[in-house]
């Protein structure tokens, strides 16, 4: 899979799937907002907004001076939102590829229609619990102190409202809609940030996992190779990451380019590991 910008492109068309579903900012109470009211609205020197790590529902819940005790509940709701990205894209990584694809060969701003009808329909069905039930920003709202709750609106509306005129402003030809524009980084951006959080607890998961079988490098390199392979037979079969049962497909297929002289070690830093896990538990 390529680097994770794919991803990004990937979500370019997540608006297209779900039209309606997250236009919640915008729908609050009117609020005016003084000149020192906080805000995520920031500038670089040419006047364009700087974009932001997180997801602005997300980041106004810095902004509300509240305790780590009054933020717990929206931050329940933030983790589940996160946890479930996280699944879904690792459930279908060669699917997000193929949808990836197609919108990188797609004219500029083009959004789902230039996929074809099989593959966007396999796509939104994918990424539908994504758009079902209460928008993320009324979730995060709902669980919030009531005094913070039209301050918390205010921030997020504030700043969906500066970024879809500068996406009107700087886009106008664009076939797809201001809000569309934005979405598609907001979603975008949390997209990728699910795929590198998953990756990461992924990969080093593995490497402590080669460094406790304690393989000299030419068999570790063997090791790295057939692990790949099955790894990637996996990916193209079904298009998804393995589960536990392929796990262990895998680790035979690991076991099988180590020197039977070295399996009793590598049984032993096996249960060793399982060992720790159910401690940790």
């Amino acid at each position: 899979m390529r680097r994770h910008t794919l991803l990004l492109t990937i979500a370019m068309g997540l608006m297209g799937s779900a039209a309606g579903q997250d236009d919640a900012p915008l729908g609050g109470p009117p609020v005016d907002a003084s000149a020192t009211a906080p805000t995520l609205i920031e500038r670089d020197y040419e006047g364009r907004l700087r974009k932001l790590e997180r997801r602005p529902e997300i980041a106004a819940l810095d902004m509300l001076g509240l305790t780590d005790t009054e933020l717990a509940p929206a931050n329940e709701v933030v983790d589940e939102r996160a946890a479930l990205i996280e699944k879904i894209v690792f459930n279908n990584l060669l699917l997000l590829g193929e949808v990836g694809t197609a919108l990188e060969t797609a004219p500029p701003g083009a959004g789902m229609e230039a996929v074809e009808p099989d593959l966007r329909e396999r796509f939104e069905a994918a990424l539908g619990p994504l758009w079902m039930g209460t928008p993320l920003v009324d979730q995060i709202q709902d669980a919030l102190p009531e005094h913070a709750r039209v301050e918390y609106r205010r921030i997020v509306d504030t700043w969906y409202a500066a970024a879809m005129e500068q996406a009107r402003l700087t886009n106008p030809d664009a076939p797809a809609s201001p809000y569309e524009l934005v979405m598609r980084d907001v979603v975008g951006g949390e997209v990728e940030s699910a795929y590198e959080r998953g990756q990461a607890g992924r990969d080093q998961a593995y490497e402590e996992f080669l460094a406790a079988l304690e393989l000299d490098p030419e068999t570790e390199g063997r090791v790295r190779e057939a692990a790949l392979d099955a790894y990637l037979e996996i990916l193209n079969d079904t298009g998804r990451e393995p589960t536990q049962a392929e796990e262990a497909l895998i680790f035979r297929k690991m076991l099988a380019v180590i020197p039977e002289e070295d399996h009793p070690r590598v049984w032993r830093a096996v249960f060793r590991m399982g060992m720790d896990e159910q401690g940790a538990d």
